[in-house]
């Protein structure tokens, strides 16, 4: 995954060239599909203040991702938060785009203070996107949202971490580590842990009821816990690969929990923990190297999980507006002789249970 600063990606598709050119892509059309913060979709809001800098409402041809994505949180918050360009940057957390193919189930936008030295999460912009309807749907996380939010915001501990930490690559400067040798090139032999007096990392907990339908083996009647801890970017450009530590500075973490609203029982929980990475062509070369065509093997993941989901019997959810695309009347025509033959299976297993002559 990459952790990409809005604000800043002609700089990154330069510092990847000539990778940028196809391989390896943002695109802006792979996001906010439904055109979510475009200026003509923009409602009158009531004015928050005088502030003069309130760059993305004062610039009518301000449509980058960016200001769409602070524009949304002003419109989802009715203006109770508006966020500028000048006061909060935009940091999203999600898979680019491979050989001219994109898939996300998920892509995250940190909606990060300034002032707070790039350490406060101010707002958090879930995009999901669902199979095999290919729909996408922004959740407006914060106090304020019309999503029925509910924030909770503390501290996690950082507990201790090690000298050999990996550096951090900005589009514009690199940013000096700390605890490492004097050339950056070369490793130290030897490794110490030390207890670290930084302040403790971000934790922002945020809780609000499922509006979208995503699996079709799940119903709505459901409530989201996400929990997000650390700040991705901090001023740089990054790269992320899978870790097992969530509470190392250096590691970004998402745990998303599914809560049945009837009984508020846990059912499900999601996490996602990543190291960061510096940001150079070479790294991701060997990120393509590892994990090739990363976002197709992804869909197919998610289609093998389906299949033993069905295996065992969990009963299909249709989309509850009926919405249908070409690939999803594909998958329900293909799929009606086996939910004959398992609705078969069950008749026979009512009418024939263990024991029972035939």
């Amino acid at each position: 995954m990459f952790a990409l600063d809005l604000e800043e990606l002609d700089a990154f598709r330069k510092s990847i060239w000539p990778l940028s050119s196809w391989i390896v892509q943002f695109r802006e059309r792979d996001h906010l599909k439904n055109g979510e913060g475009l200026v003509q979709h923009q409602p009158q809001l009531p004015a928050q203040n005088t502030n003069t800098n309130n760059t993305f409402l004062d610039d009518n041809n301000n449509d980058t991702i960016a200001a769409r994505i602070l524009r949304l949180v002003a419109q989802k918050t009715e203006g109770k938060f508006q966020p500028t360009l000048a006061t909060h940057r935009v940091v999203i957390l999600t898979h680019l785009s491979y050989y001219g193919y994109n898939f996300n189930p998920v892509s995250f936008y940190y909606v990060i203070d300034r002032t707070s030295n790039e350490e406060q999460i101010a707002a958090v912009v879930g995009e999901v996107s669902n199979t095999p309807w290919t729909e996408m749907y922004c959740y407006v996380l914060h106090p304020d949202s019309t999503d029925r939010v509910k924030v909770k915001v503390n501290a996690t501990a950082t507990t201790t971490m090690n000298s050999q930490q990996l550096t951090t690559a900005s589009t514009k400067e690199k940013e000096k580590a700390t605890n490492t040798t004097a050339n950056e090139h070369e490793q130290p032999k030897n490794t110490t842990t030390t207890t670290t007096t930084k302040p403790l990392l971000e934790k922002v907990e945020y809780s609000f009821p499922k509006e979208f339908h995503v699996s079709p083996f799940m119903e709505m009647d459901y409530w989201y816990d996400w929990t997000f801890i650390g700040v991705p970017g901090a001023g740089a450009d990054q790269s992320f690969s899978s870790s097992s530590s969530m509470s190392s500075p250096t590691t970004i973490t998402v745990i998303n929990t599914l809560r049945r609203r009837s009984t508020d029982r846990v059912e499900f929980t999601a996490k996602l923990v990543v190291d960061r990475n510096s940001l150079t062509p070479w790294n991701i070369v060997w990120q393509m190297i590892r994990l090739p065509i990363f976002c197709l093997i992804i869909q197919v993941w998610i289609h093998y999980q389906a299949a033993l989901l069905f295996a065992k019997g969990i009963v299909y959810v249709p989309h509850p507006q009926g919405s249908e695309t070409t690939a999803s009347t594909i998958i329900a025509t293909v799929m009606i002789p086996f939910f004959a033959l398992r609705d078969l299976v069950a008749v026979d297993k009512n009418n024939n249970p263990k024991g029972k002559m035939a």
